[in-house]
């Protein structure tokens, strides 16, 4: 259990360095609308798109399952208990 707290910290570190945002969509809050619009795009080609939701570690430079997992992780560990 240390052991995935420990990782949890170190994406959520990670992410607030960078500035990765869970809103993708840029609203108020960050809601369910967000991760659908993550997986709307996955395989997506666009370069914008990427660069955006390409928030695997470490980057691929495609927005695949990685990327809808780490969002999910992310997530629960940010809102997890609310």
């Amino acid at each position: 259990m240390l052991k995935v707290n420990y990782v949890g910290y170190i994406f959520t570190v990670y992410f607030a360095n960078v500035g990765f945002e869970l809103n993708t969509m840029y609203t108020r809050y960050v809601h369910k609308n967000d991760f659908n619009y993550l997986v709307s795009k996955v395989g997506s080609t666009n370069e914008e798109d990427i660069n955006k939701l390409d928030i695997s570690l470490p980057k691929d430079e495609k927005i695949d399952g990685n990327d809808v997992a780490t969002w999910v992780f992310l997530y629960n560990k940010l809102y997890g208990n609310e």
